[in-house]
């Protein structure tokens, strides 16, 4: 076999494990999209209160959203023995 044609092979081979893993990833991306479809909110805030929120976010590194989202988890971890009754 001559060198040409092992590295036709070689590539064919490297070809077939990305394309492999390509689609591993794409997979589980398509879960995780499915899992973490979350639902719309919409809230009236106060005006100042938000621009505030937000400041402090930004100051934090992290997103509204993001921040919304970590309070009402923690929401429900502080409360969460009301279910179980």
């Amino acid at each position: 076999m001559g060198d040409l044609e092992k590295k036709v092979k070689e590539r064919n081979k490297r070809t077939q494990e990305a394309k492999k893993e390509n689609e591993t990833i794409e997979f589980f991306t398509k879960e995780d999209r499915k899992r973490h479809k979350g639902k719309l909110l919409s809230v009236r805030v106060n005006e100042d209160t938000y621009g505030k929120f937000r400041q402090i976010c930004d100051l934090r590194g992290t997103t509204a959203n993001a921040q919304l989202n970590i309070m009402m988890a923690e929401y429900v971890l502080e409360h969460e023995k009301w279910l179980k009754k």
